[in-house]
């Protein structure tokens, strides 16, 4: 039995070294990462970008995204979000699409779950260091987007649904509280061209995480259908 105690040991320990590699890898890139350059359209649309809570909303209001149904005006879509970004990688990848000044869109950007889903598995150091990236990237992502004239909506981070035990050991104390900070820096980025989304608000249940009935059956992290579809209904009005 000892044995075998030390043997699963050694085998956890083996996978959180690989998990913590990993995640250390997509939150500070080694080198300059390279995306494909991909034109943006020449009329303006609404682009999507960030991880997988971004990658998978496909609910749009008659084909189109809707910026609000009493708005004059509706917007197709282009979604370039891409699952298991962090936000360096989503800094990177807006900075290798090809905008044009002379057309804007409305750049609606979700991201920095993959920054911190992780953080409980290593020191406060390094957790400190993670965060205060994730903030300089958020800052970075909008400001860049404003200098090119784009109209900006950051969405704060909503929380995760219950955390399963394998993920527990990485998943940090006090997460609530750290997701909150997070939101807290992205609502200071709101200014003229930036408009800040508070789309957790509409998400959460009494205990602060994702209400049981928005919660995605398969992960712990995304939302379902009925969870897109309330975002789609809480979408700010936006102007471009």
């Amino acid at each position: 039995m000892l044995l075998l105690g030390l043997f699963g040991t050694t085998i956890y320990q083996g996978y959180k070294s690989q998990f913590i590699k990993l995640q250390k890898l997509r939150a500070f890139p080694e080198g300059e990462l390279t995306f494909s350059t991909l034109q943006l359209p020449l009329s303006s649309h609404v682009v999507l970008l960030g991880d997988s809570r971004m990658s998978m909303w496909k609910f749009h209001i008659n084909g189109v995204f809707s910026a609000d149904k009493s708005s004059p005006f509706s917007l197709p879509t282009i979604n370039l979000a891409v699952g298991g970004t962090t936000s360096s990688q989503t800094l990177l990848r807006i900075k290798n699409l090809s905008w044009s000044k002379n057309v804007r869109h409305i750049v609606i950007i979700e991201s920095g779950i993959n920054d911190l889903h992780w953080l409980g598995g290593v020191d406060d150091e390094m957790r400190d260091v993670a965060v205060n990236q994730l903030k300089y990237n958020l800052t970075k992502m909008s400001e860049y987007l404003v200098s090119l004239d784009q109209t900006v909506v950051m969405m704060t981070v909503w929380p995760p649904g219950n955390v399963p035990l394998i993920r527990k050991p990485f998943w940090p104390k006090q997460s609530l509280k750290l997701i909150d900070d997070i939101n807290q820096h992205i609502k200071g980025l709101a200014k003229v061209g930036v408009t800040v989304w508070e789309a957790g608000a509409a998400l959460a249940g009494p205990d602060g995480m994702i209400s049981a009935e928005y919660i995605d059956s398969e992960f712990f992290l995304h939302i379902n259908k009925a969870g897109y579809e309330t975002l789609s209904r809480n979408l700010p009005l936006l102007h471009y």
